[in-house]
């Protein structure tokens, strides 16, 4: 899988915005290629435009859902579809395959021996596959660094006494 993603073609599976058709690669074998749905992608644009405009992700479902726009999968959307986690590269707002990054081994699972449940972790960033794929992109650079610029804001204001009004730290 590696290979693929250093080929610039996605190891992993489909994410909303973007459709599968198969194909040939350059030695006639058969390969599945990723190409950009339009209605998806326009949906995608709205949603970072929305966010940039202050929106938070479960209000842009909201809106999603009171449109009648079918989220991934088919089904209602859920915040966690446009939040995600930051570190993580998930949600909508975070994938970077929408400014025609296709970014492999992020994550390592293993087996939790006591539990016998799967496990993810993160991967060292020198670990990751990085492909650059302009073909694939759907957002500029100026839009994907304000929402960074937000979700970077939000997070410093997570740390802040604002979350807790009143708070001013601990005493002495």
């Amino acid at each position: 899988m590696k290979t693929v993603a250093k080929h610039g073609r996605v190891p992993g599976g489909l994410c909303y915005g973007y459709r599968v058709r198969r194909g040939f690669d350059d030695d006639g074998n058969p390969v599945r290629v990723r190409s950009i749905d339009p209605d998806e992608a326009a949906t995608i644009v709205w949603i970072f435009k929305e966010y940039a405009k202050g929106l938070s992700p479960v209000r842009i479902t909201d809106e999603l859902n009171a449109r009648g726009i079918p989220g991934p999968r088919g089904r209602a959307w859920q915040g966690t579809a446009i939040g995600g986690h930051r570190n993580r590269g998930s949600g909508i707002l975070n994938n970077q395959a929408y400014i025609g990054l296709i970014v492999f081994n992020r994550l390592a699972y293993r087996k939790n021996p006591a539990t016998e449940h799967r496990v993810s972790g993160e991967n060292a960033a020198e670990l990751h596959v990085v492909q650059e794929v302009p073909s694939l992109r759907i957002i500029d650079d100026t839009l994907w660094q304000e929402i960074k610029r937000r979700q970077a804001n939000w997070r410093a204001g997570m740390r802040s006494s604002r979350v807790f009004p009143g708070y001013s730290g601990p005493t002495t």
